[in-house]
């Protein structure tokens, strides 16, 4: 549960930028990714299925999800244009 709250507002603070929308739309978007990569169904990610059990699991996850957000997000920086 620690490991779910720091992972939380890791992610929060990472895409502080953007609007709660807006924010929700990146994340589903992470959450595609990881599904479609790892060959996952919604229901396998800890934060979609509440009663997930393996927490050796769900710390992968959320720590892998953090880290292609981090990745996008570095990614969208580099190619933002300032006016």
């Amino acid at each position: 549960m620690k490991n779910k709250l720091k992972t939380n507002k890791k992610l929060i603070n990472l895409l502080r930028h953007e609007t709660p929308k807006q924010r929700q739309k990146f994340l589903n978007e992470v959450d595609q990714v990881l599904c479609e990569i790892f060959d996952l169904e919604y229901k396998d990610l800890p934060w979609r299925n509440l009663n997930s059990t393996d927490k050796d699991w769900d710390k992968y996850v959320q720590n892998l999800r953090l880290a292609i957000s981090k990745t996008l997000e570095e990614f969208n920086k580099k190619n933002r244009v300032l006016h």
